[in-house]
């Protein structure tokens, strides 16, 4: 399974209920030949419309550092993308996405927060913490409501699990059917959860035991629930506003003159047309502009070009860039990128580059855009942000 495959099968776990697990030796879940993606999911049935509703966590292995940083902000964007278009249908409105401060975490972290509005009335929010360590990536998404500040919920896990991994030691079963050692140390055992989390089995995917033992589960501290403290400190969580359009002044009127009847010897003076009304947005064009790291890229032994690895895929000889509408994911744009990817020289930042460029005509306007290269999100933008610029240049890979 793909990584953008696997990131849109999760969505359809956001809000689905736990199911049960049996206590086995067999190992619980998928056994998948990607050695370098593995994922858990854990509910919290006790959790109805308040509380943190449940944890999805996933992990990868880059080749380089440099991979592993792009991968550490591009997962997030694809993620918010498919929760997008996959759960909003007027009964549940996500808020745009954006970064917000977090614990530092490991060489690199970030944290995305979205709010979401169910029914009209039931509000929450779904957060996204990536974390880096080496070339290494893990990723914690949850989905919370009421009194519960989601993002300390996962940033404790994340600090949990941060001394387990990167991992060498072989994977084995435990016990209870869930794999430890190697990869699998980026996930979060039941002992590392709040207490009343339930593990959900149809999220548990990864490579199989690299060895026959079976390993015990730890028992749980005398007189001590595991896992992080539900009783976390609670702070304000700011409201997601959704951008709008300024209110526009009343226009001014005027009583108009009264003109002259025309005659052959009273020539009628050319009348101006009237400015566009500043509220409205018209069609637009703009050449977005790509650069790539090569440690992102694959170089072409026959000419030379280069095309995007993992995740950006999707920049290659005869890809595309599309501009969706965030309020209208109907409304598209799509422009093919110009030719195969070039390798060049960024003078800024000192380094080779793989260059893309692709130029879009007539975009429907729209209050904002999310720019995709296949099925991977790279950018988000307004529309002032677009149509005021002749070129939009997208940097990919930094940190």
């Amino acid at each position: 399974m793909s990584r953008s495959a696997l990131l849109v099968a999760f969505v359809a776990l956001l809000l689905a209920p736990a199911l049960a697990t049996a206590q086995t030796t067999e190992p619980v879940g998928t056994e998948s030949d990607d050695e370098t993606t593995v994922s858990r999911a854990y509910d919290n049935p006790a959790a109805l419309t308040d509380g943190l509703f449940g944890v999805y966590a996933f992990g990868f292995i880059d080749e380089s550092e440099s991979q592993a940083a792009g991968t550490l902000r591009t997962v997030p964007r694809i993620f918010a993308a498919g929760l997008t278009s996959e759960l909003e249908d007027g009964e549940f409105v996500l808020e745009d996405p954006i970064e917000v401060p977090g614990t530092p975490i490991g060489d690199d972290s970030t944290v995305t927060r979205m709010g979401f509005i169910m029914f009209g009335t039931f509000d929450g929010e779904v957060v996204l913490l990536a974390v880096r360590q080496g070339t290494w990536v893990q990723v914690l998404a949850g989905i919370g409501a009421g009194n519960v500040d989601v993002q300390a919920e996962l940033e404790a896990i994340a600090t949990t699990l941060q001394p387990r991994w990167p991992s060498d030691s072989p994977i084995a079963v435990r016990t209870d059917g869930l794999r430890t050692g190697g990869i699998w140390d980026m996930m979060p055992m039941p002992e590392d959860m709040p207490a009343g989390f339930e593990l959900d089995p149809v999220a548990e995917e990864g490579p199989a035991a690299t060895v026959s033992v079976t390993v015990p589960v730890p028992p749980a501290p005398t007189g001590q629930q595991p896992g992080p403290t539900p009783e976390a400190t609670i702070r304000d969580i700011p409201l997601f506003p959704t951008p709008t359009p300024a209110d526009m002044p009343p226009a001014e009127t005027e009583t108009p003159a009264t003109l002259p009847t025309p005659t052959p010897s009273t020539p009628v003076e050319d009348v101006a047309t009237p400015a566009p009304n500043p509220r409205l947005a018209m069609p637009f064009d703009v050449t977005v502009e790509i650069f790539l790291p090569l440690e992102m890229t694959t170089i072409s032994e026959e000419d030379g070009s280069c095309i995007g690895t993992g995740l950006l895929d999707g920049l290659a000889t005869d890809g595309s860039l599309m501009l969706v509408g965030a309020q209208a994911p109907a409304s598209a744009a799509t422009a093919p990128l110009t030719g195969p990817g070039v390798v060049a020289y960024d003078t800024e930042a000192g380094q080779e580059i793989c260059y893309f460029s692709a130029v879009f005509t007539d975009v429907p306007p729209r209050a904002a855009y999310t720019l995709l290269a296949d099925e991977s999100v790279i950018g988000w933008y307004t529309y002032d942000e677009l149509s005021g610029a002749d070129r939009v240049l997208v940097e990919l890979g930094g940190e």
